[in-house]
């Protein structure tokens, strides 16, 4: 493994809003508690640190406690961390390459010198998965999806309405498809800068979640950089032993205040070596969709299909037209000229606490979607299920049929087409030592 490089590069960390704590004051157990100093200084590194902007005066003054020793720290004024990538894009000169992290997020340095060098300093990375899944306990991973399948992917939040601010944003710059993925550690090389300074103009109101693997996924695209990912020990919601964390090459969320107290073996992790190896992944774990078709008893024909939305009607509450039963909910929804079809959800306990939950809902209709999502990316307890009205009488079976051959077909024969505005995904992992 190689571990120099030869341009400069800036550790950029960024310390979090907090109205209870000066989450500043952590920057000398970062500096000596994680031994980040002398690995820095080792590798000719320098450090940038993003504050609360009220927070950049005591920065300043416990960078001068430190008595002159380098790194020498520049204490700057930071955007709020949803939107991250400002603060990135502000430090992206052209002059460094830039690793950017979270301050509670551990770096073996000397790894990441590694993952540096290997890729000959012109591939960004940012973290394989990480983020929590809607399920509130597994970890979803970092996904690139075109727009047409946004609004049906299965497991991620798209939190202050990220996916139709990415939808909204890309036409402008030619973006194929909007990313998620976990955003507390990232590198940009200095060939990417430029790139990067344009796209995160266009994306400073989409949340960093998607607009930092967005952006780079795009980078890529044009041929700039090219884009990676790395396992990273732990997640955006876990909290990990410090005996776990020192030994990856980037780990979440760790014991800040065990090593401001003991040092915790960060001299040790941050010599330690890291063999590298890198596995490709397929792009998109999905297929193409393909609904069931049936005429029911009462003579209606209906699509069905698993872990897909329909929309509310407006101003739908969420015991409105609720049902305990799928052929209830089916006879209403043909009684009803404005119902397009029913969902099926988790479910709520309409009428007291007491009561079955009543899990089928009437909603409005949409397009059959081009995708489904493969049972590997199947969050557990996902009982999402649709029943499509596509006619109120059973002849329309007929033409259904027809119909969604033909969209199956097409999603088969242009798999690549579908899903080309995603990088091909590579995974670096690192065993370090």
């Amino acid at each position: 493994m190689t571990s120099t490089s030869t341009v400069p590069v800036l550790l950029l960390l960024q310390f979090p809003w907090l109205d209870d704590f000066r989450s500043v004051e952590r920057l000398p157990t970062l500096l000596d508690g994680l031994h980040y100093a002398p690995a820095l200084r080792r590798l000719g590194w320098s450090v940038r640190a993003a504050v609360k902007p009220s927070e950049v005066a005591l920065c300043e003054r416990l960078v001068s406690a430190r008595e002159g020793r380098l790194p020498a720290v520049e204490c700057v004024p930071a955007e709020h961390r949803m939107y991250a990538h400002r603060n990135i894009a502000a430090a992206a000169n052209g002059r460094a390459h830039l690793l950017f992290a979270h301050a509670d997020m551990f770096l073996n340095l000397r790894g990441w010198a590694g993952v540096i060098a290997d890729s000959q300093e012109q591939s960004s990375f940012a973290p394989a998965g990480g983020l929590l899944a809607k399920d509130s306990k597994s970890s979803a991973r970092s996904l690139c999806l075109r727009p047409e399948l946004l609004h049906d992917e299965p497991d991620w939040f798209w939190h202050n309405e990220s996916a139709s601010l990415c939808e909204a944003a890309s036409p402008g710059l030619g973006v194929a498809a909007c990313c998620f993925g976990w955003a507390d550690v990232a590198f940009l090389p200095v060939a990417a800068h430029a790139a990067f300074r344009e796209g995160a103009a266009a994306f400073a109101s989409v949340q960093c979640e998607v607009a930092i693997p967005t952006l780079l996924n795009w980078i890529a695209r044009r041929g700039v950089a090219r884009f990676g990912r790395v396992s990273c020990l732990g997640g955006s919601n876990v909290r990990l032993s410090a005996a776990r964390g020192v030994g990856a090459l980037c780990a979440h969320r760790i014991d800040l205040k065990y090593f401001a107290q003991r040092g915790g073996g960060g001299h040790q992790a941050q010599r330690a070596r890291c063999s590298l190896s890198e596995a490709p992944q397929p792009s998109f774990p999905g297929e193409p969709a393909a609904p069931q078709v049936e005429a029911d008893d009462g003579g209606a024909c209906w699509l069905t299909l698993a872990r897909v939305n329909l929309p509310n009607p407006p101003r739908q509450q969420p015991c409105d037209q609720r049902y305990r039963g799928l052929d209830e909910a089916k006879a209403a929804c043909v009684s009803d000229p404005a119902c397009g079809g029913v969902m099926r959800d988790n479910g709520v306990r309409c009428g007291g606490t007491g009561q079955r939950p009543a899990r089928f809902q009437l909603r409005r209709g949409r397009q059959l979607p081009a995708w489904s999502f493969s049972p590997g990316h199947q969050p557990k307890g996902d009982t999402r299920r649709a029943w499509l009205l596509h006619a109120r009488d059973a002849a329309g079976c007929s033409t259904v049929h027809v119909a969604a051959r033909q969209l199956v077909a097409r999603a088969q024969n242009a798999t690549a087409k579908a899903m080309d505005g995603a990088e091909p995904y590579r995974v670096v992992h690192a065993r370090c030592a």
